[in-house]
């Protein structure tokens, strides 16, 4: 079974990994159109202003998770019809969070629109029309929710990656016509987005209208259901309170103490944090599913080995790109987009770091919310990363930079880190020296090994295209061999070898 399971997740990464790789050169080449055409200031609006409906998105991705876990663990005990009631009761509990927050944002949202953020008095209007185009993709993005989680439920990458690679072409012809538009860019890059989440609304539920019979909508009056999965997604809420007081939280402090231009600062560096990252998270969008289904089939052994493998090749997959990032960062940004907004270079460096770190969180994460033991973490470390947001704004008060906000960031994620793996050990069932040894031993020993060659490179010459393709191939090739040599087994790499020399 195992192997059947490592295969799968094998074929559904390469597939999430040929989207990415159009994601990357599609999502690097629209940024740069749409800072260059909207400029620094307008770009710095459109990341606020969206950011103040992403706050209330926390409602959202707490029923998120809950609804891929339950669909997940029906398919992993071939429970049919557990399979369709947690889909129906999903799918009303998403459009009760849907009014929820379109309410919360037409009131408290547009009242901090209106007196906390630092917006020039020209653009107000503008931005005003923004936010409520930003209100409509919040509430499609929210409804789809269990058309999505039960696309991946399936593990059908193939087509998940297939309407992911639609929305990035039309992304690509949005920052086009910004291009030679006559009119508004920002108001008319706002709208245009919002029509990319109406494709991407119908598409998902089409797909499983069509594609996953099983998954049908049906008003189910189960009412034990309905309390089970918003008690499941109430502990869970904490948890993604904190994700988005540390995203647009923060985002929302730069805005108030530096106006917009640090706000695109920040976008730049989220921009390429987010690429990066989507390597990383194709990964365990394809891993998630397996170790749910083999919690659910209680092969308890084979889950923890998953877990580990995941977080460490998490991080090697990361790494591998975001070591040649560390290096050549300036060079990079530059040859990206010509003007690089202030600051806009410490930001990326920093929040590839985060990003590392929690590579190591999320498969552990995952394990969990298989177990449904979610409650003690979730307040513990949800309250532990919040506080960022409060740190942070008492640094700023006693005028430190808007670097030190990232700084507190890294820091507070390191720690939540290891007070997170102390807290679900039992219920998951790993030991912490384990975990150490495993994941963060062997991520460390892979990185600093990686790292000699291009370092040296980096540093005895100059940054230019040719040194860069040069110091990327030198982390690709040195990251490889490093995580060959020391991530593998030895079992692992026997299969390896057999393999290329039965291809040979």
């Amino acid at each position: 079974m195992n192997k059947i399971n490592n295969k799968r997740i094998a074929k559904n990464t390469l597939m999430l990994y040929a989207r990415q790789m159009i994601g990357l050169v599609v999502s690097l080449y629209t940024s740069r159109v749409v800072l260059e055409v909207l400029g620094v200031e307008d770009y710095g609006i459109y990341s606020v202003v969206g950011g103040v409906v992403s706050m209330f998105g926390f409602l959202n991705m707490s029923m998120s998770g809950a609804i891929q876990r339950f669909l997940t663990f029906a398919l992993g005990t071939n429970n049919l019809k557990e399979l369709k009631t947690v889909f129906s009761v999903s799918v009303v509990n998403q459009l009760l969070i849907a009014v929820v927050i379109i309410v919360l944002a037409e009131t408290i949202g547009l009242w901090f629109l209106y007196n906390k953020l630092v917006i020039p008095p020209e653009r107000f209007q503008t931005a005003l029309y923004l936010y409520q185009f930003s209100i409509i993709s919040a509430t499609l993005s929210i409804t789809k929710v269990p058309f999505t989680a039960a696309i991946i439920a399936y593990e059908r990458m193939g087509i998940f990656a297939l309407v992911s690679v639609g929305l990035m072409v039309l992304n690509l012809i949005i920052a086009l016509l910004l291009t030679v538009s006559p009119y508004d860019n920002l108001l008319l890059y706002g709208f245009l987005l919002m029509l990319t989440n109406v494709f991407a609304y119908l598409s998902n539920i089409l797909i499983v209208k069509y594609k996953f019979r099983d998954c049908s909508f049906k008003l189910v009056k189960d009412k034990a259901k309905y309390k089970q999965m918003f008690s499941y997604s109430a502990w869970d809420l904490l948890g993604c309170m904190s994700v988005i007081a540390q995203g647009q939280g923060l985002n929302m402090l730069l805005n108030i103490f530096f106006g917009p231009s640090v706000n695109a600062a920040r976008g730049v560096a989220y921009q390429i944090q987010g690429a990066v990252s989507r390597f990383s998270g194709s990964f365990m969008v394809a891993s998630r599913p397996q170790i749910i289904k083999l919690y659910a089939a209680k092969e308890y052994e084979q889950m923890h080995s998953l877990i580990y493998n995941s977080a460490k090749y998490s991080f090697c997959l990361l790494w591998l790109f975001i070591l040649p990032l560390l290096l050549e960062t300036e060079y990079v940004l530059t040859l990206w987009l010509k003007t690089v907004p202030e600051h806009t270079i410490l930001f990326t460096k920093i929040t590839l770091v985060v990003l590392l770190v929690d590579a190591w969180r999320s498969p552990f994460i995952t394990g969990m919310h298989a177990t449904g033991k979610i409650k003690i973490p979730n307040v513990v470390c949800g309250t532990l990363l919040i506080l960022t947001l409060p740190i942070s704004y008492l640094f700023l008060t006693l005028g430190y930079a808007a670097d030190s906000v990232f700084i507190i960031l890294l820091t507070i994620n390191t720690i939540t880190l290891f007070v997170e793996w102390s807290l679900i050990r039992k219920s998951v069932g790993f030991k912490m020296r384990d975990a150490i040894k495993k994941v963060i031993g062997t991520s460390i020993m892979i990185a600093i090994v990686s790292a000699i060659l291009p370092i040296a490179f980096s540093y005895f010459t100059e940054s230019n295209f040719i040194n860069l393709v040069i110091v990327s191939s030198l982390a690709a090739i040195t990251t490889s061999f490093s995580t060959y040599f020391i991530a593998l087994s030895d079992d692992s790499r026997t299969k390896i070898k057999q393999k290329i020399k039965q291809k040979l």
